[in-house]
């Protein structure tokens, strides 16, 4: 089984392109395996099975965050004493069904009890995400704990201040504002926030508008949650994604190199091997060959071994095959660089070398095919 498959394998363009799929955002392809049960259908396998996961756990995490807005949907509502609305329970026993049944019971525990403003500013205070309230002129009116920990003003620094304190002055002003009170239910999108020292960071607001007995909008409730992390694990992702492919293609770079087939003339082309032949490169070696003969169009292909330093019976097979192949396609193959100790290897290898021309030299073997090539092309004039 070949270490590593020949860069014309077209599944190496299918690894990338599965690789960019996965950089872009795009987890539902996936690439069937071709059943060769080798290093890259393995690989196709593996990134096939990180898609599957990927897609899974963003499902989840939709799903999940589609879940606590309407928990926060349920929290705005009940902040602006209105207990009608409930968050959804599944039978999963999670952590975020806890979260909405506890809403729920408190929901009706609130129904059916004397509310105090403390008692609400409790539940303000308990909530991880920040809170922030402002009124229809973009005032701040209400901050609990989570929000000062997340800007690092103190409270007497914010309230009565400009939303723009904390966001760009384009983020909830003039048209955007305005839609978003327009809306009955909630919006949610990812801008950027900033702190007391003025660093800036990625930030994931939902807001709500709330309306009073009038229908008039009294305000807009915003919940500010940090996604630092989050782009961060993605760049990070990306950046992965991205060293990936830049080493599969210096991979098949050096394939190439490794493999040179250099066109003398539009007759004869030369492929010079240089290091070890292993079985991974014998491949190679077979592919770039057979190819360039059958694009060229070449009647000699010359094969030199000056800069291979050892030949056994593994490279002298791959030079026969080789030569075998070259002549199913109408060409001559020419093996050059047979030094004295190559010779007797051969010999004691009993290797088959008919209908194979030799020389010791690559200059020899060009000039003796290029001239009988120049004889025979004057002759048939």
């Amino acid at each position: 089984m070949n270490s590593q498959a020949p860069a014309s394998d077209p599944r190496v363009g299918q690894i990338l392109g599965i690789f960019s799929q996965l950089a872009s955002g795009n987890w539902e392809e996936r690439v069937p395996p071709s059943g060769q049960d080798d290093e890259l259908d393995r690989i196709m396998g593996g990134l096939n099975g990180l898609a599957e996961a990927l897609a899974q756990r963003y499902a989840i995490l939709v799903e999940s965050e589609k879940r606590f807005e309407e928990c926060l949907d349920v929290i705005s509502a009940m902040a602006a004493l209105d207990f009608s609305k409930k968050a959804s329970v599944s039978d999963n026993g999670t952590l975020l069904d806890a979260f909405a049944s506890g809403i729920n019971m408190l929901s009706e525990e609130l129904v059916v009890s004397t509310v105090s403003r403390a008692y609400v500013d409790n539940i303000l205070e308990s909530m991880n995400d920040a809170l922030v309230v402002i009124d229809p002129q973009h005032v701040i009116r209400t901050v609990n704990h989570a929000a000062l920990r997340l800007f690092g003003y103190p409270k007497e620094a914010i309230i009565g201040q400009s939303l723009d304190l904390l966001f760009a002055p384009e983020v909830l002003a003039g048209e955007k504002f305005t839609a978003i009170t327009s809306k009955k239910g909630h919006s949610i999108e990812e801008t950027e926030c900033r702190t007391k020292d003025g660093q800036v960071f990625p930030v994931s607001l939902s807001t709500s508008a709330m309306h009073g007995a009038n229908g008039q909008i009294e305000g807009v409730v915003c919940i500010v949650r940090d996604i630092s992390e989050r782009k961060q694990a993605e760049e990070a992702l990306r950046r992965s994604i991205m060293q990936e492919e830049t080493i599969h293609a210096q991979a098949a770079a050096l394939a190439e190199l490794s493999t040179p087939l250099i066109p003398i003339n539009d007759q004869v082309v030369v492929m010079p091997l240089v290091g070890k032949v292993d079985t991974r490169r014998a491949q190679d070696v077979m592919e770039t060959l057979l190819h360039g003969v059958a694009a060229s169009g070449a009647q000699v292909a010359i094969l030199d071994i000056t800069g291979v330093p050892v030949v056994d019976t593994q490279i002298a097979n791959v030079l026969v095959q080789a030569a075998q192949a070259v002549k199913l396609l109408g060409a001559q193959a020419v093996l050059t660089g047979i030094r004295p100790e190559v010779a007797q290897t051969l010999v004691d290898l009993d290797v088959d070398l008919k209908g194979i021309v030799t020389h010791s030299t690559l200059q020899s073997g060009i000039a003796a095919m290029v001239g009988r090539r120049y004889e025979s092309r004057r002759w048939e004039r």
